[in-house]
Order: C-alpha cells, then structure tokens, then sequence
C-alpha cells in the first residue's frame, strides 16, 4: 500500500487507455486523491457511505485509445492507495 499524506506527488508514466485507483474507503476521516492524467484530473475521495475500512474503486481515467499516460496522484488528508490497475 501507498499512504499519501500531502508532499510529494506520486508520478510515473505508462501507456494504456486509462487507469483504476483500488483504495482503502471508510464512511468517515478519509481524505481525497487527485489523478492527473494529461492535464486532465479527477478527484477520487475516501470518503465513501456503507463502507468499513476495506477496499474500493474508481477510474482515475480513461480515454479512447491506447496511448502515453503522464501521471500524477498528489493527495490530502490521509488517503491509502492499494493499487493502481492499468487500462490496456
């Protein structure tokens, strides 16, 4: 697992069409992640109803077509990432 807790962004670069974010979710205290993918971000937050502390999901992005992602994740609050899942 990764735990963003501000600082540093997480970047890498791949190619793919998109990515999914696994992530450990609670009803309450979660903080939230921003996925940059080619400019364009989405915000992904831990805070989700019904959920105890195990794991969820959401795509971080997505595209048409395969190509080269150029990624960041830069988070707030406390966020534990579980995986990244690449979208061929």
């Amino acid at each position: 697992s990764y735990t963003l807790n501000g600082g540093s962004p997480m970047t890498f670069k791949t190619q793919g069409k998109g990515l999914i974010i696994v992530f450990k979710a609670n009803s309450s205290g979660m903080g939230s992640i921003n996925v940059t993918v080619n400019g364009k971000t989405t915000k992904v937050n831990g805070n989700k109803q019904y959920t105890w502390g195990g794991p969820d999901a959401e795509l971080g992005y997505y595209q048409d077509t395969t190509g080269d992602l150029d990624v960041s994740i830069s988070g707030s609050g406390s966020f534990t990432i579980w995986g990244v899942g690449l979208i061929k």
